[in-house]
């Protein structure tokens, strides 16, 4: 279960690394460093995951990486099942700018 976490790690992080620069844009508070941090942050997620794929495990860790896959794919279709389902029990996903990144 460890190793499939791993996975689940790499994507997230990844996955926070292309939201932030995204984010820091729609508050106009965006700079180059940021987009560069991000741009390695992602890269070296990329470095790991395919650090766990090649050269190509023994069995049974050949197949993580494809249950994990299945995994998310099921997490996503899930979600998109539930959001058709009912709509209006979704959270809301979007946040005012001042209201995330206010000074205190």
């Amino acid at each position: 279960m460890g190793s499939l976490a791993t996975y689940g790690f790499i994507t997230v992080y990844a996955l926070v690394a292309i939201g932030l620069p995204l984010r820091l844009r729609r508050a106009e508070a965006l700079h180059s460093t940021a987009v560069l941090l991000a741009g390695l942050a992602v890269a070296a997620m990329a470095m790991v995951l395919v650090g766990t794929l090649y050269p190509v495990p023994d069995f049974p860790k050949n197949y993580l990486s494809y249950l994990y896959l299945l995994y998310l794919l099921g997490a996503v279709g899930w979600h998109w099942w539930q959001a058709i389902r009912s709509p209006q029990s979704q959270p809301a996903t979007t946040l005012d700018a001042d209201e995330s990144f206010s000074a205190e």
